[in-house]
Order: structure tokens, then sequence, then C-alpha cells
């Protein structure tokens, strides 16, 4: 299913690599060796409210690309408890962007990554009302615009933490992968089965 596919992944350092050498999902699926392309565009730090800025950087990729997967999860909702960011800017700049790519390439498939981990949480001590936060405000909105979802945090445990306790090891990065070449579209369902769980 994935022979000519090409791929843009934007993310934060999860998609980096942080701690891995930047060596990440993004990177392993390119060594697979059967995408067209698997363009890589993952800063440390950022969060959904500059996805908007990486499209730009990235624009020609973006409107040849087949799937666009966003990973942004992690950082928004540490914006949220730190009040840097607001829901409704989240919101609002998820659908600039959703905007933007349909205008550039309207046949691409827009895929969400999920990333606040239940056991990492645990690990580093996350306060998991803010995830339910940004549960609350995004998902409807990611559901209202045809945004799939792979929920990458399914398949990771406390083994796949690399020494920080935060970003994922070589073993949690190959995870994501799998799970990534298993769920191409990701799962219309997930999102409401997920506030239900957390509700």
């Amino acid at each position: 299913m994935w022979k000519d596919k090409k791929i843009c992944v934007f993310g934060d350092s999860i998609g980096y690599g942080y701690n891995n050498n930047a060596h990440s999902f993004v990177d392993i699926l390119s060594e697979r060796n059967v995408f067209a392309d698997v363009h890589k565009n993952c800063v440390s730090g950022s969060t959904t409210s500059t996805l908007y800025a990486r499209l730009l950087e990235s624009a020609t990729e973006m409107a040849a690309a087949d799937i666009i997967y966003a990973e942004y999860e992690a950082n928004d909702i540490n914006g949220l408890k730190a009040g840097t960011l607001t829901t409704a800017q989240l919101v609002t700049a998820v659908r600039q962007s959703v905007t933007y790519i349909r205008n550039s390439n309207p046949t691409c498939a827009i895929v969400w990554l999920p990333l606040t981990i239940q056991h990492l949480s645990k690990i580093a001590g996350t306060d998991l009302s803010y995830y339910q936060s940004w549960v609350n405000a995004m998902y409807p909105v990611f559901a209202e615009l045809g945004i799939n979802m792979i929920p990458i945090f399914d398949t990771l445990n406390a083994s796949h933490a690399s020494s920080d306790g935060r970003h994922p090891n070589e073993a949690g990065q190959n995870a994501i992968a799998d799970l990534i070449m298993q769920m191409p579209l990701g799962t219309s369902n997930y999102p409401t089965a997920l506030m239900t769980e957390w509700t």
C-alpha cells in the first residue's frame, strides 16, 4: 500500500528524535525504503501553533505529498500548563493549517499523531488534566475537519522511554513507525472513544 507514496511529517522533539541521536520514527520510515519519499520537518519545542510556518517552509514537498502527518500534542499540553498557549489558539492554528493544506493539495490525507503517552506521562509527572483540556478542544475539530488519527501512545510503554523519561528510545521510535505503517489513514472513531475514556 505504500508503493509510490510520498509523505511529509511535521512535529516536535519526538519526530526529531531528541535523546535518540536525532533518529526518529520519520527516519526509520525513510530507511525502510518502501515510500517514494519521506520528508521530515520536525523541530524540538514546536507546537501546533507553529505548524503553519513549517508548512510554508516545506511548501513544495507538502503540495506533492499523499499523506501529511502532524505530531505536536506533548508541547501543546506543556504550553497550556504554562499559560503560553490557549485552546483557542490551538484550534485556530489547526483550522489555518488545514485550510492551507487543502488549498495547496486537496487530495492528500491529513493524519494527526497524538503523543501524550500514558505510561511516559506518569514517569514525567505530567498533570493529565491538561491532556483532557486538549482532548476536549481539539478532537471535535479534528472530526469536523476530517483529520484522521493514529493513537501512537497506545503502542508505547515505559520500556520505550529514553533516559530522560519523556522521549522514546530506539525501540519506542520503531514501535511508532510500525504502528503508522499498520494504520496508514488512522481511525476515524478514535477521537470519540478517547474523549469518553478520559471523561
